[in-house]
C-alpha cells in the first residue's frame, strides 16, 4: 500500500482548510467528511496537483464515499462512476487501498459501505488483466510452439516426408503444441500446499505450465518444480539468515538458484503482486516489483529494472 507522506498530507490540510490538528494516524478516515465528496472529486479534477497530491485527495474522496454510503444511496451510480475514473488514471497507487476497502476476506454482506463497489471494480479489473495475459500468452508463446521447425512442403518428398509428417505433423497443417496444465495436475499442486492458488496464476499453469521453448528459457517455473520450489527459496533465505516466507507464500519461479520471485496467496486476491529475492542483494530482502501478477507473467524482463544492472550472471 501507498503511504501518504506526511508532507502531502499537511499540504493538503491547508489546501483544503482540512479541521486538521496535524496529528492524524489515519488521515484520510480521520479527515474523511460526506458532506464535501462533490467538492474533493471536484478539486482533484481541477486543480493543480503534483501525482501524491492526486494520491492523497483520492483516499479522502474514497474514506468521504464511504461514510456518504452510511446514510445515503448512490442509486444511479453517478458518483461512484466520478470515482472510478479518478482511481483509473493512478490505478497502480490505488492498488493496496482498494483491496483494504474491499475487504476480500469477509463475507460478501460484510466490510464496509464501500465495499461491495470496490469489489466489483477490482474484480472487473481482475477479469481484463488475466484476459489479457492469457490472450498474450497464447499468441507469443504457445500458438508458436511447436514440437520441431519444419522446412516447407516443397523441400519435403516421398517416404521421409511420410515419416516426419507422421511424427511431427505437416507444417502445412500444424498442431499447435499446447504446453498447459491439466485441471487435475493443478488441484494436485494446491492440495499440496494446501491453499487455493490465485486465479490469474492457475490460468498461467493452464496455458504455460509446462513451459515451451521460447518464455523464460534457462528459469525455473514449469509444473515439475514447483512442488519444491518454495521449500528451496526458504533455504536460500537461510543461507543469508533471513526468516523464512509465511505459509501462504509460493515461489513460482527460480532462476539458476540464486533468485526467485514469489506471490503471497489470501483469499479474494486474483492478481496478487509479485516479490522477488535476489541474493546479490540479501540486505533488500524480499522486493515488491509489480501489483500484479498477470504483469510480470507476461513480461518477466521487468526484474531488470528492479536494480538498474544486468541481474543474470
Amino acid at each position: 500500500m501507498v503511504i501518504l507522506p506526511q508532507e502531502i498530507a499537511l499540504q493538503l490540510n491547508s489546501l483544503l482548510q482540512l479541521p486538521a490538528s496535524g496529528q492524524e494516524q489515519d488521515w484520510e478516515i480521520e479527515l474523511a467528511d460526506c458532506t464535501r465528496l462533490l467538492e474533493f472529486i471536484a478539486f482533484h479534477n481541477t486543480a493543480d496537483l503534483n501525482a501524491m497530491q492526486r494520491y492523497g485527495v483520492g483516499l479522502l474522496i474514497l474514506a468521504s464515499y464511504d461514510d456518504y454510503l452510511k446514510e445515503n444511496a448512490d442509486e444511479d451510480h453517478a458518483i461512484w462512476s466520478a470515482i472510478e475514473s479518478i482511481i483509473a488514471k493512478e490505478n497502480e497507487q490505488y492498488t493496496g487501498i482498494l483491496r483494504y476497502w474491499a475487504c476480500l476476506r469477509e463475507n460478501e454482506d460484510a466490510g464496509f459501505a464501500i465495499s461491495a463497489s470496490v469489489r466489483a471494480y477490482l474484480k472487473n479489473e481482475d477479469d481484463g488483466n488475466i484476459a489479457a495475459m492469457a490472450a498474450f500468452l497464447e499468441k507469443n508463446f504457445v500458438r508458436t510452439s511447436f514440437k520441431r521447425s519444419l522446412p516447407p512442403a516443397r523441400e519435403r518428398n516421398g517416404l521421409i516426408a511420410l515419416f516426419v509428417d507422421a511424427v511431427f505433423g505437416s507444417p502445412d497443417n500444424a498442431k499447435v503444441h499446447k504446453p498447459g496444465c491439466s485441471d487435475d495436475e493443478i488441484a494436485a499442486l494446491e492440495a499440496h500446499f494446501n491453499f487455493r492458488l490465485p486465479r490469474a496464476y492457475r490460468v498461467f499453469l493452464s496455458i504455460m505450465g509446462h513451459g515451451t521453448d521460447n518464455y523464460e528459457v534457462g528459469t525455473d517455473y514449469t509444473y515439475n518444480w514447483l512442488f519444491d520450489q518454495t521449500k528451496y527459496a526458504n533455504e536460500l533465505l537461510d543461507e543469508k539468515n533471513i526468516l523464512p516466507m509465511p505459509p501462504n507464500a509460493f515461489a513460482f519461479s527460480m532462476h539458476q538458484g540464486y533468485q526467485f520471485c514469489c506471490f503471497f496467496v489470501e483469499e479474494g486476491i486474483d492478481d496478487p503482486s509479485v516479490f522477488y529475492y535476489h541474493e546479490g542483494y540479501a540486505s533488500k530482502g524480499l522486493i515488491k516489483v509489480t501489483n500484479h501478477l498477470t504483469e510480470y507473467l507476461m513480461s518477466p524482463a521487468i526484474l531488470e529494472k528492479v536494480f538498474d544492472e544486468p541481474l543474470y550472471y
